[in-house]
């Protein structure tokens, strides 16, 4: 955060995207500025509020400052209870996604090994909380019949390049599956099962060849901004980024240009697991419409 002026303290550095916090006459925007760079360590909403007082800030106002910044995000509420993530996936890119979510967004992360663990991680998020899976190039079978049989928020989390990734979001049923994005990633690229075996078995794990720990801590730190939105109540995405848990709903962030875009995919036409979750819909909601009043079938 920044003095933007006089009567202005600008968090982030695109005037255009960052937040800015107006000020009144007699209010020292310098000072305040000062207590809440201080709030990077914790600090209770008391002291909080006496700090800003000792900025010009009436009492009043510095309480609903404080709960205004609290809904935009800029500062967190570390005393409430912490949200929960189960994050699936192997190698260097998982730990450090899972750290960097403990940090920006404050939630727990539970990480969970590869094989029939998974399967069993996302039956037991099912309707609980969200599931992340973490360069996932390879999903097994156990894997995909679980989402079929089980409502979960999916989100898929991809380290390609320059390029940090998340989504397409997988929304209780809706939105493309793992298995819709097997196949697109076939389409592109038909030697594409060969390059997802030799990126899963080398001894950077999913995480690929030759990455530098930096640039793995860099990128995760950025997944982790372009999640909270979804997993803290409350923060507003990144301008350009996706909003709320919508299905297909895809975020972009270059690592070097810095800039995020948003888009959404459909299910793909021919996903066998996307027909199958069709179908079973489909005749569920024959089973209920062909129920009588009192209970009894037709």
């Amino acid at each position: 955060m920044v003095v933007r002026d006089a009567f202005s303290v600008q968090f982030g550095v695109d005037a255009a995207s960052a937040g800015v916090l107006l000020l009144r006459q007699g209010e020292d925007a310098a000072g305040v500025c000062r207590v809440l760079r201080a709030a990077r360590q914790p600090v209770g909403l008391t002291a909080l509020a006496d700090g800003l007082c000792g900025c010009g800030v009436p009492r009043h106002r510095a309480r609903v400052m404080i709960a205004d910044l609290l809904c935009a995000g800029v500062l967190v509420d570390w005393f409430a209870d912490p949200g929960e993530v189960v994050v699936l996936g192997d190698g260097p890119a998982v730990a450090a996604l899972v750290e960097a979510l403990g940090e920006v967004c404050g939630v727990v992360a539970r990480r969970v090994g590869r094989g029939q663990a998974d399967a069993q991680a996302i039956a037991g998020a099912a309707g609980v909380c969200p599931v992340v899976l973490v360069n996932y190039w390879r999903p097994t079978s156990a894997v995909c019949r679980a989402l079929v049989e089980h409502s979960a928020r999916v989100v898929p989390v991809s380290f390609v390049g320059e390029v940090v990734e998340v989504g397409p979001l997988h929304v209780d049923g809706r939105g493309p599956c793992v298995v819709c994005a097997e196949l697109r990633r076939r389409e592109r690229d038909p030697l594409w099962a060969s390059v997802a075996k030799e990126l899963v078995l080398s001894p950077g794990g999913a995480g690929g060849v030759g990455w530098e720990k930096g640039w793995l801590g860099r990128a995760s730190l950025v997944a982790a901004l372009l999640l909270r939105p979804l997993l803290v109540a409350g923060v507003n995405p990144p301008a350009g980024g996706a909003v709320g848990w919508v299905p297909g709903a895809v975020v972009r962030a270059g690592l070097g240009s810095w800039e995020v875009s948003a888009s959404t995919l459909p299910s793909h036409p021919l996903c066998p697991d996307c027909f199958e979750r069709r179908s079973r819909a489909a005749a569920a909601g024959k089973r209920v419409a062909g129920r009588r009043p009192d209970g009894a079938g037709v």
